[in-house]
């Protein structure tokens, strides 16, 4: 069971992603604009599935920034959906709720230790979304995903392909920590299965992980990227006076999170609905190193 989606976001990486991939799927999608304390550029209609896929993304924004953008901005459309009665909300929220690093697989239930402003606010928008159910009773997922990646991505993940492209050397021998990861591909086609559920199997709020199904660490993952880009990464490891300044400079959080281990116990999609992740990892980045390439060296192809 497909419908109508109402998406946010189509304009940007994931929302971009989860249009083509809701279009694929037969849904019949209505594109939306929705930026804090503005109406929607149409409100969604009864019997629509609300995705949510925008906001403000992880940067160096005001904590009263990420606030309006990644909280307010969800909890008043989850209000609007409900006022319609559309037939559920799906909120694309993110692993960092449950903060940077852990010992073991974390799973839906694990508790929520953000760090920085853009998780607080992601964090604090589940806290007022499942407030709102209680409240309302519109049928709601929270979708959490960890670093999304693939063709179009951008940020830190497209700068680590500028720099594997061109043979950067970079301080992360030391980032062993296995950790997961998800292509949008997989993130966008566990969101339109969750949201085809909304109203039918699942009537209530939950929560739910979503991986690539395989975890693997920051430097491994530099050398697959590099290998498809034609080039060897190279790796190198600070000395401990160089890591300590990193930390102080960063709270350590950051220059923890590449060799610490953070994974999600994401198997709950599986067990309830037979779910598993349509792309390989290893083929997902093959695909991204690809896109890369291209799109950055269109004449040669590759770097």
């Amino acid at each position: 069971m497909s419908g109508a989606a109402w998406v946010t976001g189509a304009g940007g990486f994931v929302g971009g992603h989860l249009l083509t991939g809701l279009a694929e799927a037969d849904w019949r999608v209505f594109r939306a604009r929705a930026r804090p304390g503005e109406p929607p550029s149409a409100p969604p209609r009864r019997d629509d599935v609300v995705f949510h896929a925008g906001g403000l993304a992880g940067g160096h924004a005001s904590p009263g920034r990420y606030l309006a953008a990644n909280c307010h901005l969800p909890v008043a459309l989850y209000h609007l959906a409900a006022d319609v009665r559309c037939r559920g909300f799906v909120f694309v929220s993110s692993a960092k709720v449950l903060g940077e690093q852990g010992p073991a697989p974390l799973d839906e239930g694990a508790s929520r230790s953000p760090v920085g402003a853009y998780a607080k606010s992601k964090a604090e928008a589940e806290v007022r979304l499942l407030a709102a159910h209680a409240q309302r009773g519109l049928p709601l997922a929270i979708v959490r995903p960890p670093l999304v990646y693939g063709r179009g991505v951008k940020g830190r993940f497209r700068l680590l392909l500028w720099c594997l492209a061109r043979a950067v050397p970079m301080p992360l021998a030391d980032a062993t920590g296995d950790r997961s990861w998800v292509s949008a591909t997989n993130l966008s086609d566990a969101l339109a299965l969750v949201g085809s559920q909304l109203g039918d199997r699942l009537t209530g709020a939950s929560v739910w992980h979503v991986t690539d199904g395989r975890d693997i660490s920051t430097a491994a993952l530099c050398r697959t990227l590099a290998s498809h880009l034609g080039k060897a990464a190279t790796l190198w490891r600070p000395p401990s006076p160089v890591r300590a300044a990193l930390g102080q400079l960063t709270g350590g959080a950051r220059s923890a999170g590449g060799s610490a281990s953070f994974r999600l116990k994401a198997e709950a999609l599986g067990e309830q609905f037979g779910w598993s992740p349509p792309q390989p990892i290893d083929d997902a980045l093959a695909e991204t190193a690809r896109w890369f390439a291209a799109a950055t060296f269109p004449r040669l192809g590759a770097p």
